[in-house]
């Protein structure tokens, strides 16, 4: 193929979805894509609530989405840090005050981290 014929490759898209408590939050996503969330953990919740749908297979869920030309706010600490950053974490033990720093694809592989001193799972600062 000639050089004149090569395109570029697309820019790679990457969201970011967090999930503390239960509760999934688009942490970051480019403007151009629609992010769609459902969550299955709505036992106890009245099926008249508005914030309940059901799926295609008739599963009862609630509906999270971040359109296409949402932006998420860059001026919150969290995300300008993490956007301008090697998105990653300060991550503490609960022990031993012990902290490090975790980024995101290490927390894709191993989960959440255990403190080396003391054995133990470590939060999130």
């Amino acid at each position: 193929m000639s050089k004149q014929t090569q395109t570029k490759p697309p820019p790679e898209l990457e969201v970011i979805v967090i999930v503390r408590g239960g509760v999934a939050e688009v942490f970051q996503k480019p403007l151009g894509v629609t992010v769609v969330i459902l969550d299955y953990d709505v036992e106890g919740v009245n099926e008249t609530d508005p914030r309940i749908f059901r799926d295609a297979d008739g599963n009862l869920c609630s509906i999270g989405r971040w359109q296409s030309h949402d932006e998420v706010n860059p001026k919150h600490p969290i995300v300008k840090t993490d956007l301008e950053g090697d998105c990653s974490r300060l991550w503490k033990c609960p022990d031993c005050r012990r902290t490090i720093k975790v980024t995101y694809e290490e927390l894709v592989v191993v989960g959440s981290p255990i403190c080396t001193d003391c054995d133990q799972p470590m939060d999130m600062l």
